[in-house]
């Protein structure tokens, strides 16, 4: 727990993942009481997983490495507080402060600083042999240090003295006494140093075993014995490196993405199902549109392309769609490849507006593409009802349910009934991309 305290993005990801995972459950319990396929859930579970997993380990990682060099730090406060043992003191202090610190000269900062740190569980204020001071507080959790670090600021004045930084990077100013303070933040520490410069800052945050971060805003150590902000031992070997990782990882959440999409909603035909011509298949769909049915079936811009929507150009389905009050609906577009034996599909969302004018219905096609793999809507309306002649009905309510399958299914066992596959995909992507895309 006191990982997920001190270090708040990994408890983010903890929640993401718990609240994922319930999602996934909850989701899939509906789909399969509905038949819906489970592959949708897989797909998705997975793809968050992809996602989630290498940024909760990251943050998971970077807990541990802050752990393992902040755990002495508040051993070691531990330790002054207790007292005892000289030798052991002596450890404590020169592990909080740098080897040239003295533990008679370390004191309690609650009752030095009291207003300034309230709040802090352990507190140290050590004065230096090179005129430099360094405060080390405790606090309960990452959030108890920040208040900490605006409280310090507000109280002392400094946040008034014209400095410069923040609380990802620290504070830096000068005080009216004429010497620097650095104020910084290390996940539930507050680490306060003074000294003559920034240089001398740095080699007491540097003896002390603070890390102090890249975009800090101290200037250089004169001396050269610290390395300046943003220095690192990484070199443009592992930026390469680096780049070159990320790179791979993102062609693989790509692939993932496209091809599991497509899989978690594809369909295949009974092994030995014969397969059909692709004018054969095409007469069958397009027989759909004279059935009792909401279907309108249109040639797309190409030969080898249909699109299947809900027939709301027919008033009798437009007058059932306003009594039923949908507003929402699906457009579905086939494209048969005739060497593959495959119909990709994709699904187009809509928003339908009609109006009792001249013009009719007029049915907006919204800009969203893709692929629909799951969707059930419920609503129920109260008040007066009017019926299609514009009589008022006896019924004060009504409601009404949405779910695609009533406009795919019957499209998906067209297909592959015909011995064809039906293959949904984000994006229909040139051939030679496809073994990225689907």
């Amino acid at each position: 727990m006191s990982l997920l305290r001190s270090h708040p993005g990994l408890l983010i990801w903890v929640i993401l993942v718990f609240a994922i995972g319930i999602i996934c459950l909850i989701v899939g319990a509906i789909m399969a009481k509905s038949g819906a396929s489970l592959r949708p859930i897989y797909w998705f579970a997975g793809f968050a997983l992809l996602v989630g997993l290498p940024q909760f380990f990251g943050h998971l990682g970077i807990a541990l490495s802050d752990a393992r060099r902040e755990n002495p730090k508040r051993e070691a406060l531990a330790t002054l507080d207790a007292g005892g043992d000289r030798d052991a003191l002596q450890a404590a202090a020169r592990n909080l402060f740098g080897p040239d610190a003295d533990p008679d000269l370390a004191a309690d900062a609650r009752t030095l600083f009291s207003e300034a740190i309230s709040g802090a569980t352990r507190a140290r204020f050590a004065s230096l042999p090179g005129g430099e001071s360094v405060l080390v507080a405790e606090f309960p959790g990452f959030y108890d240090a920040q208040r900490a670090w605006v409280q310090y600021l507000r109280i002392t004045g400094l946040n008034q003295a014209g400095g410069k930084g923040h609380t990802g990077v620290g504070y830096a100013v000068l005080r009216p006494t004429g010497d620097r303070a650095y104020i910084a933040q290390v996940n539930n520490l507050l680490v306060v140093c003074t000294g003559p410069d920034d240089g001398a800052i740095r080699r007491r945050m540097a003896a002390a075993g603070f890390t102090i971060p890249r975009r800090a805003p101290l200037g250089p150590d004169p001396t050269g014995s610290v390395p300046a902000s943003g220095s690192s031992a990484f070199g443009m070997i592992g930026m390469a490196g680096g780049v070159a990782l990320f790179l791979v990882y993102l062609l693989v959440v790509v692939g993932y993405f496209f091809k599991g999409a497509s899989w978690s909603a594809s369909a295949d035909p009974k092994p030995g199902t014969p397969r059909l011509p692709e004018a054969e298949v095409r007469a069958r769909i397009e027989a759909l549109a004279r059935t009792n049915t909401p279907f309108r079936i249109d040639r797309g811009t190409r030969d080898n392309e249909l699109l299947v929507t809900w027939n709301f150009a027919d008033a009798r389905w437009l007058d059932l769609a306003r009594a039923r009050g949908l507003k929402r609906t699906l457009r579905t577009r086939l494209v048969f490849d005739v060497g593959s034996g495959v119909a990709r599909t994709t699904d187009y969302t809509t928003d339908l507006e009609w109006s009792a004018g001249r013009g009719g219905a007029d049915l907006r096609w919204k800009a969203e593409v893709g692929l629909v793999l799951f969707q059930r809507e419920y609503s129920k309306v109260l008040g007066i009802q009017f019926a299609p002649d514009g009589s008022i009905t006896p019924n004060l309510s009504y409601s009404y349910s949405f779910n695609p399958r009533e406009l795919k299914d019957p499209l998906t066992a067209i297909v592959t009934q015909s011995g064809w596959i039906w293959r949904p995909v984000v994006w229909e992507g040139p051939r030679w991309l496809r073994w990225l895309t689907e």
